[in-house]
């Protein structure tokens, strides 16, 4: 079924970056243009400069919002703004939110997963999506040479086999821990653990992912 492996991260470097709640930007698609000129003003490393960065009027071919995406990213990483991690690492992303009064959590993992074939019925479609957004992001992920935008998926653990992993005691190092602009709270654990990697990417073989 599908198959998942680590990889090494790339994130803000946190002596040049302290407050990382003024580079958090939101999902591209749910940005609007009030959002994004907010955005730019929280910080000059907000990485909506790379996610949604602002369309001009005088955009062409050679020079637009993807090809100065590229190039904020190239000197960000080569200015130690956004340094990788020297280890391949599974990251957990526990996602804390207020709803109707009360908290809760949402966790999740950033993996790398194989693309497959549509006829292997491995990655199996969730929703619809349009041709735009996709187009989009297609141009975006090959001026970069990177994904800055994962695609959210979803697997079954009816027998807790994942999530008895990510109970243990020592989950792995603390990589990110931020509040948002708008008051929910993110924490990301970097597992590098060879055994628990391991053991996470069987698990995820014997699974599809919606």
């Amino acid at each position: 079924m599908a198959e998942v492996r680590p990889f090494c991260g790339v994130h803000y470097n946190k002596s040049l970056v302290s407050h990382l709640s003024a580079v958090i930007c939101l999902p591209y698609d749910i940005i609007t243009s009030q959002m994004e000129q907010e955005l730019y003003r929280c910080s000059q490393y907000n990485f909506v400069r790379i996610e949604h960065n602002q369309q001009l009027p005088q955009d062409s071919a050679m020079d637009n919002r993807y090809t100065r995406s590229a190039a904020i990213l190239e000197n960000w990483l080569r200015q130690g703004v956004l340094v990788t991690d020297e280890v391949h690492a599974i990251y957990v992303h526990d996602h804390y939110f207020i709803h109707k009064g009360n908290e809760y959590r949402r966790r999740g993992l950033t993996v790398r997963v194989r693309l497959e074939e549509w006829h292997k019925n491995i990655i199996r479609p969730h929703e619809g999506t349009l041709a735009e957004p996709k187009g989009d992001r297609i141009n975006l992920l090959w001026a970069l040479q990177a994904n800055t935008s994962p695609i959210l998926a979803m697997f079954e653990d009816q027998e807790q086999h994942v999530s008895s992993l990510l109970a243990m005691p020592e989950l792995g190092r603390l990589a990110i821990s931020s509040d948002s602009f708008n008051g929910e709270r993110h924490t990301i654990w970097a597992v590098t653990e060879p055994k628990v990697v391991s053991k996470i990417c069987a698990v995820f073989s014997e699974k599809p992912l919606y």
